[in-house]
């Protein structure tokens, strides 16, 4: 089930995200909490192809908003691109989407926490 934007747009609620988010530096994460290897090429190259995503260095790298941006790409993709709202992305999502701590979700239960009360929460 998804939502509608503003002109129409599909928005579906795996669709609020940060595109294009890289480290600013070196991967501090230690080497055996590494998740993927690097990749092999066919003559036996060997390229670290995650080394400027956000999990090789929690918390460092810049993003467009904490709550995402529908389509992830705020800025156009590439970034700069002439305003196209809607338009898909070679990296995934879309252009030029709201930014989801300023969208008016209507109709969305909405649960509140006293701070640094323990609840209880689940996937699923």
């Amino acid at each position: 089930m998804g939502l509608e934007l503003e002109g129409g747009l599909p928005g579906w609620s795996c669709m609020w995200f940060n595109n294009e988010t890289y480290i600013p530096g070196s991967p501090t994460i230690d080497e055996s909490m590494r998740t993927y290897n690097n990749y092999i090429g066919d003559y036996g190259e060997e390229y670290d192809w995650s080394k400027r995503n956000p999990w090789r260095s929690p918390g460092s790298a810049p993003i467009f908003s904490p709550c995402g941006v529908a389509g992830g790409n705020p800025n156009g993709c590439p970034v700069g691109a002439p305003r196209g709202e809607g338009e898909d992305c070679w990296g995934g999502g879309f252009s030029y989407g709201p930014y989801a701590e300023k969208f008016n979700f209507r109709n969305v239960p909405v649960t509140e926490w006293r701070a640094g009360s323990i609840v209880e929460a689940a996937w699923g």
